[in-house]
């Protein structure tokens, strides 16, 4: 693709444009941010120091579904299966999304809870997605309380946060 494709310009615009693919491949919430440098690891599981390299987060969040989780009590099969489909949901739907936005010129990087190189709290937390809760290091979100999962993409595109 070539780099930074035309019409990308507008950080508005292309802010609806990306709110928009992420309700097209199917997250529930989205938001988007600066990636602000202390929301970024510092070294990989490797050891390698990590360089932030965008400026930019999109942070979608997937709800593992009300009925399954009410009727959970966190001992039986259902919980953890919930859980491990919201995160894969946010992998594959992150993935597919930055693939889409380096095909058009610009370096975007999927961050999911196997692999990333951010803490996704301050993010969630930055895109207006949530407050700090009491139940511990965990966001509620208005819409969907504690009963979600996050993926974050980080993007050198230009965005209104």
């Amino acid at each position: 693709a070539p780099r930074n494709a035309p019409g990308l310009t507008e950080p508005e615009a292309n802010a609806r444009a990306v709110k928009s693919l992420c309700y097209a491949l199917g997250a529930d919430l989205f938001g988007i941010c600066e990636a602000k440098p202390y929301a970024w690891y510092s070294h990989d599981p490797e050891g390698k120091e990590i360089e932030p390299d965008h400026c930019y987060a999109i942070v979608m969040l997937f709800d593992q579904g009300y009925a399954t989780m009410e009727g959970s009590s966190g001992d039986d099969w259902i919980s953890g299966a919930q859980s491990y489909r919201a995160y894969m949901r946010g992998g594959q739907i992150g993935s597919v999304a930055a693939a889409m936005l380096r095909d058009l010129g610009h370096d975007a990087r999927c961050h999911s809870a196997y692999k990333g190189q951010v803490l996704q709290i301050p993010l969630v937390l930055l895109a207006g997605l949530g407050e700090l809760s009491r139940i511990g290091e965990l966001v509620l979100n208005p819409f969907v309380g504690p009963r979600f999962k996050s993926a974050v993409i980080t993007t050198d595109l230009p965005l209104q946060p």
